[in-house]
């Protein structure tokens, strides 16, 4: 070997050797620098977090801890868009379908087939959906009767907890709807909202896995009115009285509120959408 490639390649190989010390300095740095970790951290997507717990006890503690859990939901609702929906094509929701939202028409979205052994005699399907958070339904027959199975999931990182059953008086009740309340951005529990005849309530709160049920003071009845959607801590209610209902569901109060005027192409009677995206309420005719 001539003095010269000899020359080259040892130039090689300490800038190679260089290169791979800075690296490994850098990931010194960051491993070491716990404030600069999470701010890494924070920009990744769930997915990706929920592989990364598993690197270190200190990145699963880091990762677990609920003020993490709020700034990265905060990071994402202000920074991005819904990923992808769940649809049913008909009301019969024997099939559910999901779509992306993004740029990857195929890219793979979550589901609920790990729902599949849990129990019941039909399928689960949708009946409520909360910032990541998804409330189903099934029915399972017990002593010739059908009883109504309520699970609480997340599909990103597949979770799930069965919900305790109703007591039997509140059973004898049919709901006029089940709604589910999330908010990560002031805690990481959830509750669940069943609204039945003459304003009685039954609340489910997954800090103290457990119902408890309340009836609100006497008011006008709900009538004709819109599903209703969790927004702002509060479940809402749009009638074709032009009045406007919402329930608290910190506080535990219902309360009423006319709306103003509006254009006839904004009446309930043609709209075909009230939910929510993106922090705001939506309404579609």
């Amino acid at each position: 070997m001539t003095k010269k490639a000899y020359s080259k390649r040892r130039r090689k190989s300490i800038i190679g050797s260089t290169s791979s010390e800075s690296s490994q300095a850098a990931e010194e740095v960051i491993a070491s620098n716990e404030d600069l970790l999470t701010e890494i951290l924070l920009r990744l997507p769930a997915k990706s977090l929920i592989r990364f717990k598993s690197v270190s006890k200190n990145w699963l503690h880091l990762i677990s801890d609920s003020h993490f859990a709020v700034n990265h939901f905060r990071r994402i609702r202000n920074s991005s868009m819904t990923s992808g929906l769940f649809f049913y094509f008909d009301y019969s929701r024997s099939e559910l379908h999901s779509v992306s939202l993004h740029d990857h028409p195929y890219r793979n979205l979550p589901t609920l087939s790990f729902l599949d052994d849990v129990g019941g005699d039909h399928p689960f399907w949708i009946r409520s959906a909360c910032n990541g958070l998804i409330l189903c339904q099934n029915y399972q027959i017990v002593c010739n009767r059908y009883r109504k199975n309520y699970i609480v999931c997340n599909p990103t990182t597949q979770k799930f907890t069965l919900l305790p059953q109703l007591d039997s008086l509140s059973l004898l009740y049919e709901s006029l709807g089940v709604y589910l309340a999330f908010d990560p951005s002031k805690s990481p529990h959830y509750k669940v909202v069943f609204f039945r005849p003459c304003y009685q309530f039954d609340i489910y709160s997954s800090e103290t896995a457990s119902w408890k049920q309340i009836t609100v003071s006497e008011c006008e009845p709900l009538r004709d009115c819109l599903e209703g959607v969790f927004w702002n801590g509060a479940i809402h209610w749009l009638s074709h009285e032009d009045v406007h209902f919402r329930f608290d569901v910190d506080e535990e109060k219902l309360i009423k509120t006319h709306n103003p005027p509006s254009p006839k192409i904004l009446s309930v009677d043609k709209t075909r959408y009230f939910g929510e995206c993106g922090g705001h309420l939506l309404l579609n005719t």
